[in-house]
């Protein structure tokens, strides 16, 4: 299929356009040989038909245009596709030249064992696999495959390997609805949504209606050139992604009293006594009550994922807190779409979340997810909410009565609080965009990010959960620097932390075998009171995911030694809680570690 992107909007005698994997909009000269590609690709179709429609001088001309990005040809599968390769065997037919390598691959595919078969038939499998790939790249001249991680595997139970207990729970998930309500005052797309905020008013008045994609557009120029210290150059920071700017030091009055709130709130909470190893505990009511003096645009996201374990406890069940994500069925449609792959027969019955064709909004809007892929198969996914945002290179399976064009919409000031409201122009209904895949936002397209930080109803946290809790943490000096666990109710928001320059953790001297080594390690473990199991991260040179460290086990032993190898690394230990001696039992098959996926939404 070919087709115009669908972002591109005429305007000042130009056709303006998001160049893919570039950060900015280009605005492209309408010319006569331009507006003739455009003409005849129309609304899109095959692209045999489109060759048709195009005379003979524009050849040169739409291979440019395709090129820059202006006319994508799309492949004839979507996105979401249950079976990529199947689709795309059954479009080329039986009697096309690489028919019979794609055959091949997919028959080597279907081969892929169950978990539990042997590691020497998986590697066969692998070198399989790895060949059709390249036949089938060698046919049709595509780019060299990667050396490493050509496809993923992931491992799904068929059955429910546990059913959570409602009255349990309870007590521990209505003390999640209050960390929900605590992070709302961290979300990082409250400051875009103030600072974009004064901008459109200040630029086109507090009653205006601005198509988005003029106002993408209009944004981004503004940005590129903005003066040091103004709205303008603030919100290039905070859409770019990286580290965003000091909202201390923000052109909003705003913005600096979320800051200030931010640090009243975290200073509140770390006042608490603090009792033995389970820290500081925080009564919930006290959170609900500080809460209650925010000013009204300080909103939770409607529908939040907290990724959380359990954790054994004499008065019942807690929990402990590992990151919060999307809502509205993000990791449910996740799951879904891995049981209909392995075990149909496993998958829900009824249709996934959110498939049902809609003719228009329930009484609040439009609900509507970005469902590229984005170049990651972690996106794959079912549907999760009932529309659909017609973003640029993807390719969409649903009905066109649940898509959402861009030039659908407009963006207006909301009458009640300091941001933006996204509206459709057919019907004047109000849109709220949902990101549903498992990739990071902050790997998104410009466009599609723009929309999360702008509409999304998702979490758009300012920084990883345990972060936030903890703040920026100072640099330390010549002493470790502890931390208590931190709980709010029933759930740990915070694990015990200990932060240390990694020149200050004894190394292993010349000469010193394993055993006089893991003494040593353990004399200085045993006088600065850190558990001999936990949680390890090294700030540089960069960030690292947590290495587990058990200083009875060897090997992991050796593998912490590489993290103090780094210039001026600072290190931080993490106690392990849960323990992994207190992970769930389930019968025979033993002890697994389990997180949990609980999502909530507004008390």
């Amino acid at each position: 299929m070919v087709a115009v992107t669908p972002d591109a909007e005429v305007a000042e005698g130009r056709i303006w356009f998001g160049h893919p994997g570039r950060e900015r909009i280009r605005g492209l000269l309408l010319t006569p040989p331009v507006r003739t590609v455009v003409e005849a690709v129309g609304a899109g179709g095959p692209l045999a038909e489109v060759g048709r429609r195009l005379p003979r001088d524009a050849a040169v001309t739409f291979d440019r245009l395709v090129e820059i990005g202006l006319v994508e040809i799309r492949p004839p599968f979507a996105d979401q596709a249950a079976d990529h390769l199947h689709d795309l065997r059954a479009w080329l037919g039986p009697d096309a030249p690489a028919a019979g390598p794609l055959r091949a691959l997919a028959d080597a595919l279907d081969t892929y064992p169950a978990p539990g078969t042997g590691a020497c038939r998986r590697r066969e499998l692998h070198h399989r696999i790895r060949t059709e790939f390249e036949t089938v790249s060698g046919q049709v001249g595509g780019p060299p495959l990667p050396a490493r991680n050509l496809f993923r595997e992931n491992a799904v139970f068929t059955a429910d390997p546990v059913r959570l207990g409602g009255p349990a729970w309870r007590p521990a998930v209505a003390d999640l609805h209050v960390v929900h309500r605590f992070l709302a005052l961290f979300q990082h797309s409250t400051v875009v949504r103030l600072v974009a905020h004064r901008i459109f008013v200040d630029r086109y008045g507090a009653h205006a209606r601005v198509g988005l994609l003029t106002l993408h557009r209009e944004l981004s120029r503004l940005t590129v050139d903005a003066a040091p210290a103004t709205a303008l150059a603030e919100l290039a920071g905070l859409l770019h992604p990286g580290e965003p700017p000091d909202p201390a030091g923000s052109t909003l009055a705003e913005v600096r009293l979320l800051h200030r709130l931010r640090q009243e709130a975290l200073a509140t909470l770390w006042a608490g006594p603090e009792t033995g190893q389970d820290g500081i505990t925080v009564d919930p009511a006290r959170v609900r009550a500080l809460a209650a003096g925010w000013p009204p645009w300080v909103r939770p996201a409607p529908a939040l994922a907290c990724f959380v374990q359990q954790v054994p406890a004499a008065d019942g069940l807690r929990l402990v807190l590992n990151g919060v994500g999307a809502g509205h069925g993000a990791v449910r449609s996740r799951v879904h779409r891995l049981l209909a792959k392995v075990a149909p027969e496993a998958a829900d019955p009824v249709d996934p979340p959110g498939s049902t064709a809609l003719s228009g909004p329930d009484p609040a809007g439009y609900l509507a997810e970005l469902t590229g892929l984005f170049g990651s198969n972690v996106n794959l996914r079912s549907p999760a909410v009932g529309f659909e945002i017609c973003h640029p290179g993807m390719v969409s399976a649903r009905p066109p009565q649940q898509r959402i064009p861009l030039d659908d919409l407009v963006v207006t000031p909301d009458a009640a609080t300091p941001g933006l409201r996204l509206r459709r122009r057919s019907d004047d209904g109000a849109v709220r965009i949902a990101y549903t895949g498992m990739m990071a936002g902050a790997r998104l397209p410009r466009l599609a990010r723009f929309l999360v930080h702008l509409f999304g109803d998702v979490p758009n946290a300012a920084a990883p959960t345990a972060q936030i809790f903890t703040g920026t943490p100072e640099h330390p000096t010549g002493t470790v620097r502890r931390r208590p666990r931190l709980s709010i109710g029933r759930v740990t928001v915070s694990r015990a932390s200990w932060r240390v320059r990694a020149d200050l953790v004894p190394g292993r001297a010349k000469g010193v075998d394993d055993a006089g080594y893991l003494l040593t390690l353990a004399a200085w473990f045993a006088e600065h009171r850190i558990p001999q199991r936990s949680y390890v991260t090294a700030s540089r040179p960069a960030p690292v995911k947590p290495v587990y460290l058990d200083l009875a086990n060897v090997p992991l032993v050796r593998l912490f030694e590489r993290l103090l190898r780094g210039p001026d690394a600072v290190l931080t230990f993490q106690e392990a809680l849960p323990q992994l001696a207190d992970a769930p039992s389930y019968g025979t098959e033993g002890r697994h570690v389990t997180e949990y996926v609980v999502e909530i939404g507004p008390s």
